[in-house]
C-alpha cells in the first residue's frame, strides 16, 4: 500500500497462541485489535478458523526494486495455495479498512501520539530515512 511517497509492505503472520482467548471455557479467536487484523474463514466467528493476521504496526517502506510479484496460481502446494487465496480474498474485501487503519496508525506514530499502544509500532520516520539511504546507496553502487 502507498502512504505518502512510500510503498509499504504490511506483513502477514501465521496464527499464534496469543490470537486466542478462553471465553466461558472455550478457546476462541480474539477480536481484531487496533494494530492487528485477524483473517478468519467465512462463517460465525465462534466456529471460524484463524487463517493469519495482518500486522499493521510492523509495516515497512520497501523500495520498488525490492518488491517481487508472487503468483499464487503457480503455487504447487495445494494447501498453502488455498490458504493464500483465502488471505487474498479477505484483503481484497477489507482493502479500504486496512488502508484506513494503516494510515491512521502511521499518522498517530508520526505525530508522536503518546497512547501506550503506539509503543508497539515501528518508527516509520526512521524506516523512511533508512529506505531513502538504501535507495541512495544502491544508486551509488550503480555508478
Amino acid at each position: 500500500m502507498e502512504i505518502g511517497n512510500y510503498k509499504y509492505f504490511v506483513p502477514l503472520s501465521s496464527p499464534k497462541e496469543s490470537d486466542y482467548e478462553q471465553i466461558n471455557g472455550e478457546r476462541q479467536i480474539r477480536k481484531d485489535s487496533f494494530l492487528i487484523l485477524r483473517i478468519v474463514s467465512s462463517g460465525e466467528r465462534k466456529n471460524a478458523q484463524l487463517k493469519g493476521t495482518i500486522r499493521i504496526a510492523n509495516m515497512i517502506p520497501v523500495p520498488d526494486s525490492e518488491l517481487l510479484l508472487y503468483d499464487v496460481d503457480h503455487e504447487i502446494d495445494k494447501k498453502y495455495k488455498d490458504l493464500v487465496q483465502e488471505e487474498l480474498e479477505y484483503i481484497r474485501k477489507n482493502k479500504d479498512k486496512i488502508q484506513k487503519r494503516a494510515k491512521t496508525i502511521y499518522n498517530k506514530k508520526k505525530c508522536g501520539n503518546a497512547e501506550k499502544i503506539m509503543q508497539f509500532c515501528l518508527d516509520y520516520q526512521d524506516l523512511e530515512r533508512m529506505h531513502d539511504e538504501w535507495i541512495s546507496f544502491m544508486a551509488k553502487q550503480g555508478e
